[in-house]
């Protein structure tokens, strides 16, 4: 049987592939501007939700804190202009408030309640244009390359993009097999993978996750997840087939 991606395996029906990230990310901010803090280097591990680099945006994050501040004086008014309301139905219903002054008082609490709704629409959007100079892991990773040195100014469809490639920390298998030589595995079918590490070889598990026949004619590209923890990437693993 011919192996593809390795010789000279000591198994007759095996295929040899190499460890691989799951998922390459291609992280890019989401606005033109320059590079200002960045906050790791490559080969750092770094988990999902911690922020990476950034592009200098005090200008956006003074625009955040007025509009977070605006947000809880209006907050503070509507809160104000209720009880006034609600006190002033009070005298209206006692007869001593005009229908014109309750009106007026209902107005104002009204208003309020729509500032409201503005300042928080404005909060938001300004909690958005700061994320999007944020470059913020989506997974659990390692930093593979950093695409820019700080001062450097990007724009968004620069052929330099990504600015951060991140390599997740799942892992899997990839093995390339010659469609025709045997039998391609199927997604979902359980087979036994082979590492040969410090003059042993270690059995466990795998299980096909995809099959993609499409990527480079006349081979099958077959990626295999294992519940057992990987070697590190680029290592080599055999497939043992059915």
């Amino acid at each position: 049987m011919a192996l593809f991606g390795f010789s000279g395996s000591p198994y007759a029906d095996n295929f040899t592939g190499r460890v691989e990230f799951a998922h390459v990310y291609k992280l890019n901010p989401g606005v033109d501007g320059e590079i200002g803090k960045v906050h790791v280097k490559v080969g750092d591990a770094v988990k999902a939700g911690d922020l990476l680099a950034e592009l200098k945006n005090e200008h956006v994050y003074f625009s955040l804190e007025s509009a977070k501040s605006r947000k809880v004086a209006i907050a503070a008014q509507l809160e104000e202009s209720k009880r006034s309301f609600e006190r002033d139905t009070v005298l209206y219903e006692e007869g001593s408030l005009s229908r014109v002054e309750l009106q007026l008082s209902e107005l104002t609490f009204l208003q309020a309640m729509m500032e409201l709704d503005e300042a928080k629409a404005e909060y938001a959007k300004r909690r958005f244009e700061l994320g999007q100079t944020r470059l913020v892991a989506p997974v659990d990773g390692d930093v593979l390359r950093l695409g820019f040195h700080a001062g450097e100014r990007i724009a968004i469809d620069s052929a330099n993009l990504p600015v951060i490639l991140l390599g997740s920390r799942q892992r899997v298998v990839t093995i390339s097999m010659q469609i025709g030589e045997q039998a391609v595995p199927q997604n979902g079918e359980v087979l036994e993978l082979r590492v040969k590490a410090s003059g042993q070889v270690n059995h466990f598990s795998g299980r096909v996750e995809s099959v993609d026949r499409y990527t480079r004619p006349g081979f099958a590209l077959i990626k295999v997840v294992s519940s057992n923890p990987l070697p590190e990437v680029g290592y080599p693993i055999e497939l043992v087939l059915p």
